[in-house]
């Protein structure tokens, strides 16, 4: 009975995969969820030209700021962990990020979903996004009472597809449920022997983009838009750019995977990470590069691109000897070309003001700055509606 019942899910995903293909990878990924009718192309450049016009300088660059906020025990501290998601929620309703990244220990969907409720509830013009880690393993936050605890990657990557298939859609459906919209997953690099990524990456570049795939159409599928990670392709990185800038030597089952997911999904996210390529970014991290970013808005300018974490030491390195402050490491990663900025659950709120101020004052100041924040910013109203007022 439950193989027939588990045969029935899979053809039934796979039908609804097909017939609505267009509107999963040729159309905004979430606005399409709320509009009756699809937007002409020219309606939506018109429409999105017109929301920015209405925005000011701070509402701009807060559009490209994903907000750490952390739920459960470790947002306790010496407050209370309710007294804490008020202040994240009044400083969101004040400021209005266009972004949320959720941290915590083996959180569970009540949780989550009462979050993502009194976010909901925000006056607010436009909703933040909900972002989560979610590859499976060690590295995933919703993994408490009514999340299924996904197995590392690794080990995805060698189970059956139609087991990996029902897997994944068990999965998606339940962060949808809770009210998340995008997942930093699935880990597209090709691990080598020693990565310090171990078995967060799987070794055979064809069984990624298997695996990967299946990731991807099983999370759109319940609208959730899922980042694949970590460009331009860290496999063979031994040290851990939380800690250290290192430098890769990037090989053709590197940058291929990235190539032909995004050649299949073009409007997916993408996350960019610090490390030197060799012979390309001139010392700097990818993640800073606008030279390693550049492909983006010519050959795959639907991708919404996202930074790692910024606050990691490998980007602070960026300099050498002279360590960055996070404010010009936030400026130098929109300049690369970065749509999305991400912080990491130590990142504290007046931080972020500062930052934004930074941005704010950057975009006051430098008109190719100006021009590279709107653009960052139309992509991200793209795929949003304004909430009723």
């Amino acid at each position: 009975m439950k193989n027939w019942s588990t045969r029935i899910l899979i053809l039934v995903l796979l039908i609804v995969a097909v017939l609505s293909g267009y509107n999963y990878f040729h159309r905004p990924f979430l606005s399409r969820f709320t509009q009756q009718q699809p937007a002409t192309e020219d309606q939506e450049i018109d429409s999105v030209a017109v929301r920015l016009a209405e925005m000011s300088i701070e509402e701009r660059v807060a559009q490209m700021i994903s907000l750490p906020v952390v739920l459960g025990a470790e947002a306790a501290g010496a407050a209370t962990e309710s007294a804490v998601v008020e202040q994240d929620l009044a400083w969101i309703a004040a400021n209005q990020p266009g972004f949320v990244t959720l941290f915590g220990s083996a959180l569970a969907a009540e949780q989550v979903a009462d979050f993502s409720q009194q976010l909901g509830e925000l006056p607010l013009t436009y909703k933040p996004l909900v972002a989560v880690d979610h590859e499976g393993g060690t590295v995933q936050r919703l993994s408490g009472g009514g999340f299924t605890r996904l197995p590392n990657w690794r080990q995805v990557c060698g189970m059956l597809e139609e087991s990996r298939q029902e897997l994944l859609a068990s999965s998606a459906a339940e962060l949808s449920e809770a009210g998340v919209q995008l997942a930093f997953a699935p880990v597209v690099d090709v691990a080598r022997p020693g990565a310090y990524l171990g078995n967060r990456a799987c070794q055979d570049s064809e069984i990624v983009v298997a695996a990967a795939s299946d990731y991807i159409t099983s999370f759109a599928q319940f609208g959730v838009l899922p980042v694949i990670k970590h460009f331009p392709g860290i496999g063979s990185l031994t040290t851990d750019p939380h800690f250290q800038l290192d430098a890769v030597n990037l090989e053709s089952q590197d940058t291929t995977v990235f190539e032909q997911l995004l050649t299949s999904f073009p409007n997916i996210g993408v996350m960019t990470t610090h490390v030197v390529v060799e012979g390309r970014t001139d010392e700097l991290p990818c993640s800073l590069s606008a030279s390693c970013l550049g492909r983006f808005p010519v050959s795959f300018p639907e991708a919404m691109v996202f930074t790692d974490a910024l606050e990691m030491a490998a980007a602070s390195e960026a300099d050498g000897d002279e360590e960055l402050a996070l404010t010009e490491i936030a400026v130098r990663a929109v300049l690369a070309g970065n749509n999305v900025l991400v912080f990491g659950d130590q990142v504290d709120l007046a931080t972020i003001d500062e930052i934004i101020g930074a941005l704010a004052v950057e975009y006051q100041l430098d008109e190719n700055f100006r021009s590279v924040v709107d653009n960052s910013v139309s992509k991200i109203l793209s795929v949003k509606v304004p909430s009723e007022q």
